[in-house]
């Protein structure tokens, strides 16, 4: 079910931000990181809004993962992962961060087991370790 749920949000946000308002002239379909590169040798200055995109759709749920819309971005184009995909996974756990377990910043469930569970200190933290476990603990992995 939960696979289910992810799958409807991560379609819901790819459909509601249209490509063109994040990347002008895009010449590949791959990850942002290589649409960012490829901008860059194009010689395209157009601001990459992703963040803002991002920041205004966490804000319209009123989540607290809004103030890390840049740390989503900016972590998604270090391990060449898509930039929606942390945020969409946080809607199915947790409603966005509305429920996670107390001062946890875990809005992913990510090492949630029955009584086991892992604390991060911030969002922005545990952005950077989940997505660096996803792309070398799955991706490179299991492709």
């Amino acid at each position: 079910m939960k696979l289910k749920i992810l799958f409807i949000v991560f379609i819901l946000l790819f459909i509601a931000v249209p490509k063109s308002s994040y990347a002008a002239e895009e010449k590949h379909s791959a990850s942002s990181a290589v649409l960012l590169k490829s901008q860059a040798q194009d010689g395209i200055n157009q601001k990459d809004n992703r963040a803002k995109i991002l920041q205004e759709f966490l804000v319209s749920y009123n989540s607290p993962l809004a103030s890390s819309a840049k740390t989503f971005v900016n972590t998604a184009d270090t391990y060449q992962l898509d930039w929606r995909l942390l945020t969409a996974i946080s809607g199915v756990e947790s409603t966005f961060a509305h429920q996670l377990p107390y001062n946890s910043y875990n809005a992913w469930g990510w090492g949630i087991y029955g009584d086991n569970m892992i604390y991060f200190k911030s969002y922005d933290e545990a952005i950077s370790t989940i997505s660096k476990a996803l792309r070398e603990n799955y991706i490179d992995k299991w492709g």
